[in-house]
């Protein structure tokens, strides 16, 4: 894996993530880029307190994201956790870096005594 580190994201990462959202909605024909909303909803993410986003840093840059959400599942009778945006910036994909990304994920899920996690895809 190049160097990167992972850490919980911030409202001034905001600008790139909504980037790297914009790479992971080219790939699916459900969803156009709308920037204006995924600001939006990146900051109700952050500031809500059942969901965390990490980002990837290289070099000073934001280079990949990762989101979870909390629900309540009946099948588990209890807190899961919902993985939505799982992107790594095309020039750096198949380095490790999403894997490090979903490690924070399963780290922190299982810290919160989350059941599961679902991944979207």
């Amino acid at each position: 894996m190049e160097s990167c580190t992972t850490r919980l994201a911030e409202r001034d990462d905001i600008p790139a993530m909504v980037a790297l959202l914009e790479q992971l909605f080219a790939l699916e024909a459900d969803f156009t880029p709308a920037p204006q909303r995924q600001r939006l909803g990146l900051a109700c993410l952050l500031d809500a307190r059942s969901a965390r986003v990490w980002v990837a840093i290289v070099d000073r840059a934001v280079v990949g994201m990762c989101t979870v959400q909390v629900l309540v599942s009946t099948a588990e009778g209890g807190s899961v956790g919902l993985i939505e945006d799982v992107v790594v910036d095309e020039a750096h994909r198949g380095r490790g870096i999403g894997r490090a990304l979903l490690a924070q994920a399963e780290a922190w899920a299982a810290d919160a005594g989350l059941t599961r996690l679902q991944l979207l895809a």
